[in-house]
This record gives structure tokens, sequence and C-alpha cells, in this order.
């Protein structure tokens, strides 16, 4: 009799537990582990991307430090509660089903935010997260001072396809905070783009998401801490030639005062220039200048031996020409490699 009694309680207690659970927590495993009509149509997913601040661009690790918030939307009809509250109910992610985003280009990530969704009365799912780290991009730096770029933010699906999730921006959700701390850069939002990804890992196509900022270099800085007194340099060698060609030391002292400071320049800029396997605008601008000021050492010697051999009107018309010709090369340089 006693032994009746306590199965008779066990199994009024486990009908409360069914009357009373919500439909969450009676879903089986299997059943969470399938998206909402997994028979039907693709489970819209709207996806917003606010982005609170790029902090750094890095142009020889290619990559870029950013905090963002990344907002994720679903229906889980499964989930559904009218005895919820307005405020809907807080479960943890792994709760329930939901479309396993990642970022598909972080090298050095963290998440900010714990991993819960909220849940309201009709089954709408919302997941928030912040991220806050690096991001890899590769960057094209030929245009250098001068560049701009396409910074990604790849968010990608790593279990589910195209025909399994429609990504869809969450325009609501989607947008700019205020001012960006990197110094020297300008930024704004560009496009977003949706498409699939294969994954040569898994060997299958995966539903994708990139929201891209668009970098511009402030290249004013390097106007005023590079091209100007570069080009400084390239006006002192330009003097050469309105020295007359008699004076040969004071020629020969003047071109050779220019090449130990062009020197001396180039291994400080050199920290200043991107590394990178090919040449940039400043690079191109950085090769003309020197090739003009070595040139200009070569002519003085020239002139002085011409002078010295009793060519000395011969000199001075070398001279004269150059000086226009000399003038006339640095404005190319200048416009090819600057403004072109």
């Amino acid at each position: 009799m006693r032994r009746y009694k306590m199965l008779c309680i066990g199994l009024l207690l486990l009908l409360i537990h069914a009357a009373t659970s919500t439909p969450a927590e009676s879903q089986t495993a299997s059943q969470m582990g399938l998206r909402p009509n997994a028979e039907g149509e693709p489970t819209p997913i709207y996806v917003g991307v606010y982005l609170f601040d790029v902090t750094k661009v890095d142009d020889e690790s290619q990559s870029f430090n950013v905090d963002f918030h990344l907002s994720v939307r679903w229906r889980d009809p499964r989930l559904a509660n009218p005895n919820v509250d307005s405020g809907g109910r807080q479960l943890n992610l792994d709760q329930v089903w939901h479309p396993a985003l990642d970022l598909l280009n972080q090298r050095d990530v963290s998440l900010r935010l714990p991993g819960v969704v909220r849940v309201d009365a009709e089954g709408n799912v919302h997941y928030r997260q912040r991220f806050y780290g690096t991001l890899s991009s590769p960057l094209d730096l030929r245009e250098f001072p001068f560049d701009q770029h396409v910074l990604p933010i790849h968010i990608i699906s790593y279990m589910y396809g195209t025909q399994d999730v429609a990504l869809t921006i969450d325009e609501a959700r989607t947008g700019v905070l205020g001012e960006f701390s990197a110094a020297g850069w300008e930024f704004e939002t560009g496009e977003t783009h949706i498409y699939s990804e294969q994954l040569q890992s898994l060997g299958e196509e995966r539903a994708r998401m990139t929201f891209e900022i668009i970098g511009r270099r402030d290249s004013g800085f390097y106007l005023w801490t590079a091209i100007l007194p570069l080009s400084l340099i390239v006006m002192m060698a330009w003097a050469v030639f309105w020295i007359d060609p008699d004076f040969l030391p004071a020629q020969i002292g003047l071109s050779t005062a220019s090449v130990f400071t062009l020197i001396a320049f180039r291994l400080s800029l050199r920290l200043m220039l991107p590394p990178v396997s090919y040449m940039t605008r400043a690079d191109q601008f950085l090769f003309g200048a020197t090739l003009l000021v070595f040139l200009a050492l070569g002519e003085a010697v020239a002139t002085g031996g011409m002078a010295k051999n009793g060519q000395e009107a011969f000199a001075k018309k070398v001279d004269r020409q150059a000086r226009w010709i000399y003038a006339v090369a640095f404005a190319l340089i200048c416009v090819v490699t600057l403004v072109v």
C-alpha cells in the first residue's frame, strides 16, 4: 500500500510539472536541434550591425580593430507562450534553436554580453551581442597615402546554408554611433551584401552577410611630414644649377649635403611607409625625388669638369638648361605620383 501511494504521488508530480512547464522546457533536444518549419521555406533571420567605433587600422598586419553591436531576430513558434508578460522571458542561447552566426574574418575578438536570448509571448527571439577585437582585411596600399579601403565584417552561419536560413538586413538596428577614434582615418558605412559562401573545410555552402566600413586615409599628415620636407630637399639640390661652374667645391658641397640629407630622411621615412612588396604612390615619389637629387650631383661634377677644362661657356649653358629640365621633371613626378 505504501509503495502504491508513493507511485501515485510521483505520477501526480509529473503531471503537474508537465502542465506548468513552458514550451521551451517541453521541447526535446532533437526538436530544438531542428529549425522552425524545417521542411518549409528558409527561416527569416534579421541581422542588424550597429557600429560603435573603429580604433585602429594596421597596414602591416592587414587588419583593423572594431567595436560593434550585433542584433539577431527570428521567430520560433515552438517557443510561443501566451502566459509570458510583455517583457518576455530570458533563456540561454543553447536552450533554443539559433542560426549559429559567427565572424568569418575574426582574429582576436571578445564577446562583451552574456549568451542569452529574449523570447516574447509569440515566440519572437532576439539575440544581442557586443563584439570587440581584431578583424582581418586585405589592404591594397598602392594608392598610399591617398588610399581608401573596404573594411568588412563577415557574418556567416557555420551550420546553415541559404536553403535553410534567409539572412535579411535589419535596417532599424543598423547604423553608426558617431565619431571614430582611429587617428588619421575617416570612416563611413558602405553596402551590406548577402550571399552564400563555399567553405572548403565543410564542403558545403553557408549563408553569409558582409557589412562594409569604408575607411579613407587622412593624407594631410603625410603631406606635411613627408612630401613637403622631401620637396625642400629636392629644391636644395636644384640650387646647384644656379652656382657658377667655376665654384666646383661649392657645387659639390651643396650636392653632397642634399644627398646625405635625403638618405637620412629616407631612413626615418621608411618607418612611416607600409612594408609591402610593391611600390605605393609615396614610394614612387620618393624614388623620383632620390633620382633627381643624384642627377643634380652628377651634373655638378660634369659641369665643374667642363669649366676646369676651359669649357666654361658650355658649362654655364648646360646649367641654364638643367634648371628648367630639373624643375619640369620634378613637376611631372609630383603630378604622376601624387595627382593622377
